[in-house]
């Protein structure tokens, strides 16, 4: 599915802040159910909760590598994202990688906001 960002600022127009989508006939609109196996994605069912912390709302989407759920924090009760990874080993490396690059950005100190 591609993505187009529109920009620009405009009191009469504030859609333009918002990310327009165009649809590719091509692209599977779900991820496929045959997938749901060992070293695929983890089923996750809505109102489940991970570590007696995050519940499920709904799913945001998903990608080749792994499923990204809307949860509640029952701790800091507030909405997080919860991205839940294939569980091939390759996959599961990369996952491990980007927790890594995650870390180094969310600890970078940074004078203008992103």
């Amino acid at each position: 599915m591609a993505t187009k960002v529109t920009s620009g600022c405009s009191k009469r127009n504030p859609e333009r802040f918002v990310t327009r989508l165009r649809s590719n006939t091509h692209a599977p609109i779900e991820e496929d159910p045959k997938l749901y196996c060992k070293g695929g994605y983890h089923p996750v069912k809505i109102g489940e909760t991970f570590q007696d912390r995050y519940t499920v709302v709904r799913k945001l989407g998903w990608g080749n590598f792994s499923t990204v759920w809307l949860c509640w924090d029952l701790n800091k009760r507030r909405f997080i994202a919860l991205k839940i990874a294939r569980s091939l080993p390759i996959i599961a490396k990369a996952a491990r990688h980007e927790i890594q690059l995650l870390k180094c950005v969310q600890n970078y100190a940074h004078k203008r906001k992103i």
